[in-house]
């Protein structure tokens, strides 16, 4: 029962990522939307899929880039260590990807664009921290924005890779097999939408389920109140150490964290796992960053962190992924 609540608000946070973020991404016309991933039948493949803009607002999509990780895409950064598939051009919506291992993996796609017309200013680009455009060429700009559940897959999707035996069909009982078309429908998954604020997808629900669905999380939202967590401080850091890394780790929590600075807090944590730390001060800090994140509100960047601990911390980041879920949910 558990694990099933748990994937039930996975669920739902993915929907709400969706709906939610797809509309502030439509808004900027330069992101995917609706990313997916799951086997495919042929069980070596993963599909991939995604919904381009319907527009780009002065400018236009030329290509986008699929990249592929073991571990989830939550940030621009986390690029760096994660394997460029393909670079496909505007208009495709779907990518096979052929592994070779029975492990995990997540995707994002990211878009290359240019100037649509001479009358596209420089300013209709956003240049900020969440949407700084990288030159790929001359004439092409990579949009530097990852959004989980909207342009970079949350759950990891892991085919089954089955042993090739050495028999031999004859030819005749090959003609003879049934086949079966590799059809992708365009949306994998029915769309409910609950919030109202799309109108580039049409729902493949009927009003009733549409109804029902609205009623339920009504319910859900009445039936009980949210609660936020107290912040968790591990032993290791209740006492001042003697130096190394987890001097300089104390001394941020000191100064910062403890302190209810919550955006200076995750500026320096930041900075600080940019560096090479030990393993454990390392994961502690990741910890910490994902509770900066929690406290301000911003609880898609949260869930990544915590999410990247489940293995570290198992209790501990299944505890906080839930309130995460639960604060991004009904807020």
């Amino acid at each position: 029962m558990k694990r099933f609540s748990i994937i039930n608000k996975l669920a739902i946070f993915i929907f709400l990522a969706v709906t939610g973020a797809s509309s502030f991404a439509q808004s900027r016309n330069l992101i995917v939307t609706g990313i997916n991933a799951f086997p495919s039948a042929s069980t070596s493949e993963i599909s991939v899929s995604w919904i381009m803009p319907a527009s780009t607002a002065g400018y236009k999509i030329n290509s986008v880039e699929i990249y592929r990780n073991t571990r989830p895409i939550t940030d621009i950064k986390d690029l760096e260590n994660a394997r460029l598939l393909a670079k496909l051009p505007h208009g495709t919506v779907s990518y096979s990807d052929k592994v070779t291992t029975n492990q995990e993996y997540y995707y994002a796609v990211i878009s290359l664009i240019s100037e649509n017309s001479s009358e596209a200013q420089e300013e209709n680009l956003y240049y900020d921290e969440e949407l700084d455009c990288v030159k790929d060429d001359e004439a092409t700009k990579r949009v530097s924005l990852v959004l989980p559940g909207v342009n970079a897959t949350v759950f990891g999707a892991k085919a089954e890779i089955k042993k090739r035996t050495a028999k031999i069909i004859p030819e005749k009982k090959e003609e003879q097999k049934k086949t079966y078309e590799n059809k992708m429908r365009e949306q994998p998954l029915p769309f409910v939408d609950i919030l109202g604020n799309s109108d580039s997808r049409q729902s493949t629900i009927s009003d009733k389920a549409k109804t029902q669905v609205k009623d339920l999380l009504k319910e859900k939202r009445n039936s009980r109140e949210l609660c936020v967590l107290d912040y968790h401080v591990f032993e290791e850091d209740m006492t001042e150490p003697s130096g190394g890394d987890d001097y300089l780790l104390f001394d941020i929590l000191k100064t910062t964290f403890i302190k209810k600075k919550y955006g200076e807090c995750s500026e320096k944590l930041v900075k600080f796992l940019g560096q090479n730390r030990s393993k454990d001060v390392t994961n502690r800090a990741i910890f910490y960053l994902g509770e900066c994140y929690y406290y301000t509100g911003d609880f898609s960047k949260a869930l990544g962190q915590f999410l990247l601990l489940e293995d570290v911390y198992p209790a501990l980041s299944r505890k906080w992924s839930e309130s995460t879920l639960d604060l991004y949910s009904y807020r």
